[in-house]
């Protein structure tokens, strides 16, 4: 009996220390399978590093701690600190890496002052709650899902005070390879909160999707010139924004936003750049002590234009809607105080296109000095305004370059109760007196003379400092 108790001991230290040193073999080859991630990451452009790591987690799973982990893109776009990162693969399945981040981290943007930013960088304080990352070993980023209780961000305003803080709830993402080679990055939340000293804003149900390739260039120009893509998808239910103030009329009053669902877009591939942006049931408020409301069933901007410097312009579109703009009787005896505007429910549209040269870059576009766009052509497919009791039509186009006399070009303009119109954009402040009376001087000298004199149609042409309606030389 004491021979084979012995021999069973013997054979559980025997089967112990054979598993002990098959979990240190795939120890080893599981942190060789780590290194060379972190190795493929950094020949994509994504440098990491630490300053030790440790592995345990013997008998069933293996447990990676990185120390002090530094990740940074190259040229100093971007730098991520991370005081600890714990990656685990589990011995029944090897091929998933789940990692937790440290609750806490500093994020260094480099200088982006074309975005607002300034010259100097951007820090920002970073926590994570319950933050989950699960990748695949022959995967990379792509298939990777992440999830957290929530994600907050504190951005560095002047003096190191917070300047804005950003806060997500129910975080769920992940990635998937997308076609070309690039990288597809989903993530929504149950909401978004952004608060700073100037405003407050809330999103519903944020979600974001996008993928792109070449952030590692330094700066948009050199992202845009290297051929960089990046393609971004934004969405949510609500909005809310309050805490700005708007002057109107020489007082100013608390201004807060509601939108119903939105949806935006933007594009850069090919030195273009596109934007798309949509939003339903928009309402406008504002206090004391205007105390008024302003709304729009729909409102939709839409452009597209070139983002690099070229010999030759380049085509170039902008569309804007604005349906059934409704004000309070508040904003408009703010606004015309006499009462002399028709008040109605008013709608917009503008439809352009042509052909434009970029001066500077996208980095220079805050640089004061020249505009940094030079229009060649343009076409108005349609620009529609119905309001202050009249309607207005346009439709046309003219060119700029290599025009002695200035631009050349015509237009078809037609007209409802255009004094009406006048009368109103005057009396809110649109057009000041001189302009009001050399746009009537204008209608008056284009009217023929005959029929209902509330009507105007045209056809205008000009060029070589002539200007012409319906053939007649007008200027």
């Amino acid at each position: 009996m004491k021979k084979r108790l012995i021999a069973a001991v013997a054979a559980l230290v025997l089967v112990a220390a054979g598993g002990a040193a098959a979990w240190r073999v795939g120890a080893v080859r599981t942190q060789a399978q780590l290194e060379a991630t972190l190795a493929a990451m950094a020949a994509s452009g994504v440098r990491i590093g630490h300053a030790r790591s440790t592995v345990s987690g013997f008998p069933f799973r293996y447990a990676m701690r990185l120390e002090d982990v530094v990740a940074a893109a190259p040229g100093g776009a971007w730098r991520l600190n991370l005081p600890w990162l714990e990656t685990e693969v589990s011995l029944f399945s090897p091929d998933v890496v789940v990692s937790r981040p440290s609750p806490t981290a500093t994020l260094a943007l480099g200088s982006r002052p074309e975005l607002g930013f300034g010259p100097a960088p951007v820090t920002a304080r970073l926590y994570a709650r319950n933050m989950v990352i699960e990748t695949r070993l022959d995967g990379g980023w792509a298939g990777s899902v992440v999830s957290a209780d929530s994600l907050s961000a504190d951005l560095a305003g002047p003096g190191g005070a917070v300047g804005a803080r950003l806060v997500l709830d129910a975080v769920a993402g992940g990635a998937e390879a997308a076609q070309g080679g690039l990288t597809r990055v989903r993530l929504a939340a149950d909401s978004l909160h952004v608060a700073t000293a100037v405003f407050d804003l809330e999103l519903a149900a944020p979600a974001f999707e996008g993928d792109g390739a070449g952030f590692g260039a330094g700066s948009t120009d050199a992202f845009v010139n290297a051929g960089g893509v990046a393609r971004g998808a934004l969405a949510w239910e609500a909005l809310r924004l309050t805490g700005a103030r708007v002057e109107i009329a020489g007082d100013a009053a608390p201004l807060s936003t509601e939108t119903g669902p939105t949806a935006m877009s933007m594009v850069i591939e090919d030195g273009r750049a596109a934007f798309g942006a949509s939003f339903d049931d928009v309402e406008l408020g504002l206090g004391a002590p205007l105390n008024g409301r302003a709304g729009a069933t729909r409102a939709e901007a839409r452009f597209e234009m070139p983002v690099t410097t070229a010999p030759l312009p380049q085509p170039y579109a902008l569309d804007l809607v604005l349906d059934a703009v409704a004000l309070d009787e508040a904003i408009w005896s703010a606004l015309d105080a006499e009462g002399r505007a028709v008040r109605q429910t008013m709608a917009a549209r503008l439809r352009i296109g042509g052909l434009a040269r970029m001066l500077r870059g996208l980095d220079g576009l805050a640089a004061a000095g020249a505009p940094p766009v030079a229009i060649s052509t343009m076409e108005v497919e349609e620009a529609a305004l119905d309001g202050f009791g009249g309607t207005f039509r346009a439709v046309g186009g003219f060119a700029m370059d290599g025009a002695p006399g200035g631009p050349e070009g015509a237009f078809t303009v037609s007209a409802t109760a255009w004094r009406e119109m006048i009368g109103g954009l005057t009396a809110i402040g649109v057009l000041d007196a001189p302009r009001a009376a050399a746009v009537a001087a204008f209608a008056e000298a284009v009217h023929p003379g005959e029929g209902d004199p509330s009507r105007l149609s045209s056809e205008i042409v000009f060029g070589g400092g002539v200007v012409t309606a319906d053939g007649r030389r007008i200027r």
